[in-house]
């Protein structure tokens, strides 16, 4: 298993010299590519949609999701307990 330096949400809280206002751009657009690969291109729809839920390294600056736990995440529909 990859190990991540940190959440998006600890590094938000951080005083980190990494976090930028690019940096924070360039995070929202790799969460906003990667949300939009597992809707349009797996058909994987998840509503624990969360910066929790997302791990990073700071270098290289590499971002991924985490927790695709089966209460809120789908293929092809939106999961029973979002309904």
């Amino acid at each position: 298993m990859q190990k991540f330096d940190t959440s998006v949400a600890n590094w938000l809280l951080s005083e980190s010299k990494t976090l930028t206002y690019a940096n924070c751009q360039i995070a929202t657009l790799k969460m906003i590519k990667i949300l939009h690969k597992q809707v349009f291109h797996l058909n994987m729809y998840c509503v624990d949609i969360k910066v929790d839920n997302f791990v990073m390294n700071i270098n290289p600056f590499d971002l991924k999701m985490i927790d695709f736990g089966i209460e809120w995440c789908n293929n092809n529909q939106l999961p029973n307990a979002y309904n």
